[in-house]
């Protein structure tokens, strides 16, 4: 299983990429999916994440607001505070 959160890690860091040099595709959300794989591959990692302030409002919110819903992804990815206060 872990290759397969591995290899989905990838691709979306791939299309990440893609996305940044195409205004079409969304760039924020393939990240946190790729962020979500790879915690998912190795706690290490995990832990990284966590511990940076940067993403910091952003790990909050989603684990108070869950990963459910996509448009609730797609606010987290925008902006945290303001998706928080629009619920």
């Amino acid at each position: 299983m872990r290759a397969v959160y591995l290899t989905a890690g990838i691709v979306n860091v791939i299309l990440a990429v893609i996305g940044t040099i195409l205004p079409i595709m969304p760039t924020v959300i393939f990240l946190l999916l790729a962020v979500w794989f790879f915690t998912k591959v190795d706690k290490r990692f995990a832990n990284w994440i966590y511990t940076r302030p940067f993403f910091i409002k952003t790990v909050e919110y989603m684990e108070r607001v869950g990963f459910g819903k996509i448009t609730q992804k797609i606010k987290a990815s925008i902006e945290p505070d303001l998706a928080s206060k629009q619920q």
